[in-house]
């Protein structure tokens, strides 16, 4: 059993204090180095109140009001049914929001853990691919040429016996964006380092339907259908999240898209949704539904209270509270469709003709950017977070607050958001429906790509 676990399961734990180093209280360590102060009594000492506090950068820091907080080992043992790990919260407010939200909802936990008579979230993390593992199964561009084999319009390689697919890395991936990086534009030296970076596509080649992203290594397709069979993955694409995660200075965490089916590589590990009984995954709505929440803000904030590394593992995944499908919004705003429909389908899809079917609307980062508010808003209601409670979720998040005022002037986010939250409690109390602020509105045909008629590359996907 954990050492703090068994702490606050026998009442022992007073105090957890956590300093980071920005100060350089102690001098010739690094400044990003953290260290924690822990108090405990012994066996006759029973503790009903843990003291809490995160971050602090001075001992000083520990007399601001509210910065210091206090969970019960109930508490403590909620917002951690695994391993009974302290939170990482920085006052009392996220402690009374925490709090509630793990009180009124489920965490999201593996299918194994899940009784099929819950009606829950069945989250099965799956990496497909290591970097290191499985290197002997990749192939650089510059191998693939060499064998004389040229890159088609999917971005694969075939040769007579084999097709080389593109393998996904987090890098390629953003909130709903799975053509976030792209390596065409970096030459050979500077594309397999550690920190590799693969750089945002133009603009001109999102709007652009046929644009796939280039990736900087390639795998067996029959090697690939294997694994798929052996991991029990069925549908056309799933939902990947970024396994390197961080906390401050990021501007998000918990980022994620829906992928056409294909090789990815331990950066991109997948969530693939299980049904309790028939269907061995869930379908296309549902996965949108979970795809959105999973990229929203408040969903966001409650990773950024549970993570204790740079990686965003199954281990903290599985003990963030999450809305169960039946909580998830029918009547007054649904989350399926059209929002996310209209944000995550923006190009024709490789991976097969009935995935290709869904037609794609036109990449408008304005429009995205509307549809990603209206997304937190609507989440932000689902976790049952009042004005003043997501005002102060939105304001945690600093760096990106200090990113749009050095570049819009303003925290157009927290602004945009607020005006949407309120928005949706005015048609609630009014009876009606929601109306979204986008016009022509989400999903709407005329800001569809139109498919012309004879498209090889529609062709090739239906065949």
């Amino acid at each position: 059993m954990p050492f703090i676990k068994r702490l606050t399961d026998s009442r022992r734990l007073l105090t957890s204090l956590d300093f980071v180093n920005t100060k350089e209280l102690f001098r010739g360590v690094q400044t990003v180095e953290r260290f924690t102060l822990f108090s405990f009594g012994g066996s006759a000492v029973v503790s009903t109140r843990v003291r809490l506090a995160t971050l602090c950068q001075d001992v000083v820091d520990l007399t601001a009001p509210g910065r210091v907080y206090e969970l019960s080992p109930e508490d403590i043992r909620k917002m951690s049914p695994l391993n009974g790990a302290l939170p990482l919260l920085k006052g009392e407010r996220d402690a009374e929001i925490l709090r509630r939200i793990y009180s009124e909802y489920p965490v999201l936990d593996r299918p194994d853990r899940v009784p099929e008579s819950e009606d829950r979230w069945r989250a099965e993390y799956a990496t497909l691919f290591h970097l290191a593992n499985d290197s002997g199964h990749f192939k650089r561009r510059e191998e693939l040429e060499a064998m004389g084999l040229r890159m088609d319009c999917f971005r694969r390689f075939a040769a007579d016996d084999e097709v080389y697919l593109p393998l996904y890395e987090g890098k390629f991936i953003y909130h709903l964006d799975h053509r976030y990086g792209s390596f065409e534009s970096v030459p050979a030296s500077k594309r397999y380092g550690r920190k590799a970076t693969a750089p945002e596509p133009e603009l001109s080649q999102l709007q652009d339907p046929n644009y796939e992203i280039v990736p900087r290594y390639w795998f067996p397709q029959s090697v690939w259908a294997e694994r798929r069979r052996q991991k029990g993955l069925h549908q056309a694409y799933r939902f990947h999240f970024r396994d390197v995660a961080g906390v401050y200075p990021d501007l998000r965490t918990a980022i994620g898209a829906i992928v056409a089916s294909g090789p990815a590589g331990h950066s991109a590990p997948a969530l693939v949704l299980r049904e309790p009984t028939d269907a061995p995954e869930t379908n296309a709505s549902t996965t949108l539904s979970f795809a959105c929440s999973f990229c929203s803000l408040a969903f966001d904030y409650i990773v950024r209270n549970k993570l204790f590394s740079k990686h965003l593992s199954m281990n903290t995944l599985s003990q963030i509270p999450f809305p169960a499908p039946p909580q998830l919004p029918s009547g007054r705003y649904w989350l399926n469709s059209p929002w996310s429909s209209a944000i995550l389908v923006g190009r024709w899809n490789r991976s097969d003709g009935r995935w290709a079917a869904a037609t794609p609307f036109r990449y408008d980062p304005e429009r995205r950017f509307l549809l990603q508010r209206e997304i937190d808003a609507i989440v932000a209601h689902l976790y049952g977070l009042s004005r003043e409670e997501f005002e102060h979720v939105l304001s945690t998040f600093e760096t990106l607050a200090r990113y749009e005022e050095r570049t819009y002037g303003e925290y157009r986010t927290q602004r945009t958001s607020l005006q949407i939250f309120d928005a949706i409690v005015e048609a609630q109390r009014g009876g009606v429906p929601y109306q979204t602020r986008l016009h022509p509105p989400p999903a709407d045909p005329r800001v569809a790509h139109q498919r012309q008629p004879g498209d090889a590359r529609v062709k090739e996907l239906q065949s």
